[in-house]
């Protein structure tokens, strides 16, 4: 699974707000000039989701209007570091600050940054 910075977006911003639809997740990524350029990435959005929805990391509910929100056990955000040990013993920390992880299903784990994507 190829995921972009569009993809981190709306995930991290689902994650912030909890269910939403694909309207408003629009409304956040993009910016929209009229009701025609809604609609357009209203779809742009649903597609995305949708392929999202097959590698897990978001659910889909049943009832109208359809209600989009991450799966809290394949999206995680919030403040990462890594610990690595070298070969001959030593240890190091790193902090990455700001992440999103992804865990898909039959597939991955992303740790991504979010900083440059916040607005």
């Amino acid at each position: 699974m190829k995921i972009d910075e569009t993809d981190i977006l709306i995930l991290t911003i689902m994650a912030r707000g909890g269910a939403m639809t694909t309207s408003e997740i629009a409304k956040h990524v993009f910016e929209i000039k009229d009701r025609r350029d809604l609609s357009r990435r209203d779809s742009i959005v649903r597609a995305r989701l949708k392929r999202l929805c097959r590698y897990g990391v978001v659910m889909e509910s049943q009832t109208k209007p359809r209600l989009y929100s991450v799966n809290p056990t394949r999206v995680v955000t919030g403040n990462g570091e890594v610990h690595i040990e070298t070969k001959n013993g030593k240890a190091f920390k790193v902090e990455l600050g700001a992440v999103v992880m992804i865990h898909v299903k039959n597939g991955g784990t992303y740790i991504i940054p979010t900083e440059k994507i916040d607005k």
